[in-house]
């Protein structure tokens, strides 16, 4: 670790740190020389922030944008019921502007409006994030784990006002221009229908719920392949058998150390088996290196065939409940013995033995000096090492009692040997820590966590985001058959049918659902992206997905419109001409 020099810029640090790689290699020429594995290893500069957060960037990025449709959605809303507002009062602005009353005061005075609201909710909002705040650190979602609490702070809050601001400007400007235009002595002499029929007013009106329904598709479609992106990854098989397992870390003591723990741990009340491993499963994928195999031509330098390495006792398969396909299992003897055995997973026998046992064989690690051959005389099931989300690797196991981390196979509940295993490493080594402590179910159900987060979090915004375009959908049609009753009712005593004109109104429900649609999967694509670092065993671009969530949306839309088409169907042609 290293603080940079302030004047320096991140490529500079980049470029002499990359140099390092060469002067290492020049001064330690017997490390490197025949080892393809360490010469193509190379320095290089990393920053502190991206190492610590790294991971969060797509997950993030992902809800920001989430955060910010939500708030497009709601504001298109409020656009719209502010047209309408200044649509009905058409006349009273026109009043007073014919008593004098100056333009621009009366654009101030709609922006005020659309101002104050916007105020009032983001101070509502900010109430509401203090109280989400606080049960998101309660509950400390794994997506969350390992980093500082979330707070609000004074940016924070100067970031919601300045947004709530924002929003009342921008999206107060369409009642507000709404007004410039208009003609006094044609909104005293015209009704408030037939004035506000005009094109634009209309067409604006369609953009602003074309826009509410194509934010909801990209809403549902992203949460829709996140959450079936975390049931395919629940139900990957993990390789091993995960209930009653207690896991703990331990600081490396040596062989002896760890077999006394295990000797004691075994005589446990509760214990069914006990075993040690190097690297933890879920959370450590082991050690990587080059090998090769005897009888096969040595690969070139940078190309030979690579492999994880763990080491473990022998019961651990046990523990696991890892199955033997083929061969035998490792024991106790097969530490201590002069001819080296190692077990090999199904994922190595597949990949560098295929169609043929690797049983008998021998493979060696690629490091200069002394080689040491090691034959193979057991395979067993391919464990998930990494993490469900990670592909399976090849990987070795050698016998060893070397590993920091322990795996208690409990007859019951595993928790309960909790006590009794931290007492029993202290009796052995009262300055030995035991850490880590946890149930591999619940390391299972943690390497999940941030993906269960991100998809019920993105999934609620998706939920709100439809059910508000579907009100706006049906807040706009029910507002312009209110305003088109004169001409419906003017149609339906020329003799049109209701269900003529029920059918009108619900085409342009339809219509509007299917732009909107187009907006929608165009939005999608484009988040497709940043998405794709979020998924596991499902496409960005998944046409089942998208598919089912276009026919919904447009159902939502055409169903918003049915209550208003019904009501236009029902107009009295009487009572509309008598009160024309």
């Amino acid at each position: 670790m290293a603080r940079a020099n302030p004047a320096a810029t991140a490529a500079e640090v980049g470029t002499e740190i990359e140099a390092l790689t060469q002067i290492v290699k020049n001064e330690y020429p017997h490390q490197y020389v025949g080892n393809g594995f360490v010469e193509n290893l190379r320095i290089r500069a990393e920053p502190l922030q991206d190492r610590l957060t790294g991971r969060l960037r797509p997950t993030l990025l992902v809800f920001a944008g989430a955060v910010a449709l939500m708030l497009l959605i709601v504001c298109f809303n409020v656009a719209n019921l502010m047209l309408a507002k200044a649509t009905t009062r058409r006349r009273e602005i026109a009043v007073r502007v014919a008593l004098g009353a100056p333009r621009g005061r009366i654009v101030s005075q709609l922006f005020t409006e659309s101002l104050m609201i916007s105020m009032l909710g983001g101070g509502l909002g900010l109430v509401l994030a203090v109280l989400a705040v606080h049960a998101l650190n309660a509950s400390r979602q794994a997506a969350l784990a390992g980093l500082p609490e979330v707070s609000i702070d004074g940016v924070t809050a100067a970031f919601t006002f300045l947004t709530a601001v924002a929003t009342g400007l921008i999206f107060g400007m369409a009642p507000a221009l709404s007004s410039q235009g208009l003609g006094v002595s044609e909104a005293l002499h015209s009704e408030s229908g037939s004035a506000s029929s005009s094109v634009t007013l209309r067409r604006m009106r369609q953009a602003l719920i074309v826009s509410q329904l194509g934010f909801s598709l990209t809403l549902l479609i992203s949460a829709a392949l996140l959450a079936k992106s975390f049931l395919r990854l629940r139900n990957t098989d993990p390789g091993f058998r995960a209930e009653n397992v207690l896991t703990a870390r331990l600081a490396v003591a040596g062989p002896g150390f760890m077999r006394r723990v295990l000797d004691g741990v075994r005589q446990l009340p509760g214990v069914d088996s006990a075993a040690v491993v190097t690297g933890m499963p879920l959370g450590n994928a082991g050690n990587f290196g080059n090998f090769q195999i005897e009888g096969r031509p040595q690969a070139p330098r940078g190309q030979e065939p690579k492999t994880g390495m763990i080491e473990v006792s022998p019961e651990y398969f046990q523990v696991l409940g890892v199955p033997l396909l083929q061969g035998r299992a490792l024991t106790a003897r097969d530490e201590s013995n002069a001819a080296r055995v190692v077990v090999v997973n199904e994922a190595f026998a597949r990949q560098f033995f295929p169609g043929e046992s690797p049983l008998g064989r021998r493979i060696v690690a690629n490091v200069t000096g002394e080689q040491v051959w090691d034959e193979i005389v057991g395979v067993v099931g391919t464990i998930h090492q990494g993490g469900l989300d990670r592909d399976v690797t090849p990987t070795v196991y050698h016998a060893s009692f070397q590993g920091g981390s322990l795996l208690v196979h409990a007859i019951s509940d595993p928790t309960s040997l909790i006590p009794a295993v931290e007492k029993l490493v202290a009796s052995v080594d009262r300055d030995q820590p035991v850490y880590d402590v946890r149930t591999l179910q619940r390391r299972l159900d943690d390497s999940l966590g941030s993906r269960r987060f991100n998809a019920v979090l993105t999934g609620s915004f998706a939920f709100f985001a439809a059910a508000l375009a579907c009100i706006g959908v049906y807040g706009v049609m029910s507002y312009l058959v209110t305003l088109r009753s004169s001409e419906i009712g003017i149609r339906l005593a020329l003799g049109a049918q209701p269900s003529q004109v029920m059918s009108s109104i619900l085409r342009e429900g339809a219509a509007l659902g299917a732009v909107g649609s187009v907006v929608g999967i165009a939005g999608a694509l484009s988040l497709s992206r940043y998405l794709t670092a979020l998924l596991y065993g499902v496409s960005p671009r998944d046409l089942e997905t998208y598919g089912l969530f276009t026919v919904l949306l447009m159902s939502v839309a055409f169903a918003a419109s049915i209550v208003p088409g019904r009501r236009a169907a029902r107009v009295d042609p009487v009572t509309v001409l008598r009160n024309a």
